[in-house]
């Protein structure tokens, strides 16, 4: 049998900006700003991170940069601007810009959950594991109830092949928040490391469920099912994870080994060709 390559964690986490407690929108966080900074300064910069973090979760990084950055600018002790900056710095793959504003964040609040999470992230994308396991640890010992950073140290667990707390700490994720794709599809991955692939099938459906366009449940199932021999599902899921990114490598791999299996020679080499042109070296 080929080998399918589930992949060292998932495309995307979860991030904190650290912004508003508070489910209205019209109530903005508020943080103690320096002497000098004129109360019209502090609106305004709330004003602006609040604009930065919609451009977040627009996917608009480089304005929510932008946005951040003015929003310092009027108050440096705007612990939220650096936390929305760091997220959008993870987005554009910035990772050590990220690290420096969570670093400032807890400057400036060293009992900030948000920033300790969203430095964690971006040392585990750097692939600093223990780096990133010891800021999830201080951030759930910070806020116990902070779902993100279960979901992302169970990330860090399952790098590092810890798979017993990786899925202890996505079933917590998903206690705290049932309704969040993430933990679904990590717990599926772990599942799919201990070869357990009808468990990791049900939890994909459910990050499916949850999110239809989600691209890297669909590579997961896809390799739960090609593992079963369920071939022709399988090469189903990969092609739905590449309509959902048509940039994603390593579906393109595990795609035409799939076709290969079932006699398609064409059409794996299409894919095996398609994954090395995007960067796809396994």
């Amino acid at each position: 049998m080929k080998k399918f390559f589930i992949g060292a964690m998932a495309v995307m986490m979860i991030f904190y900006a650290g912004c508003a407690k508070s489910d209205s929108p019209d109530k903005p966080p508020t943080f103690q700003s320096g002497e000098n900074t004129q109360p019209k300064d502090r609106s305004e910069s709330t004003r602006l991170v609040k604009r930065a973090n919609e451009h977040n979760d627009m996917g608009n990084y480089q304005e929510a940069v932008a946005d951040a950055t003015e929003a310092i600018r009027l108050d440096s002790q705007n612990i939220a601007a650096y936390n929305v900056r760091a997220v959008a710095y993870i987005h554009l793959e910035n990772y050590n810009a990220a690290v420096n504003d969570a670093n400032e964040a807890m400057r400036l609040d060293p009992k900030n959950s948000a920033a300790y999470n969203n430095r964690g992230y971006a040392h585990l994308c750097l692939k600093n594991n223990d780096a990133a396991l010891e800021d999830f640890n201080k951030a759930l010992e910070l806020d116990p109830k902070n779902s993100a950073a279960y979901n992302n140290r169970g990330f860090a667990h399952g790098n590092l092949k810890n798979y017993n707390a990786a899925l202890e700490d996505f079933n917590k994720a998903i206690r705290l928040n049932p309704k969040n794709k993430y933990p679904y599809e990590g717990r599926g991955w772990i599942y799919n490391c201990l070869k357990n692939y009808n468990a990791a099938i049900e939890d994909l459906n459910k990050a499916i469920q949850l999110d239809p366009n989600y691209a890297q449940a669909y590579n997961y199932r896809g390799v739960a099912y090609a593992y079963l021999e369920n071939y022709n599902q399988a090469v189903e899921d990969f092609t739905k994870a590449i309509q959902n990114n048509p940039n994603f490598a390593l579906a393109y791999n595990n795609r035409g080994n799939c076709r290969r299996t079932l006699g398609d020679e064409s059409g794996a080499a299409a894919d095996f060709a398609k994954a090395k042109e995007l960067g796809y070296n396994g």
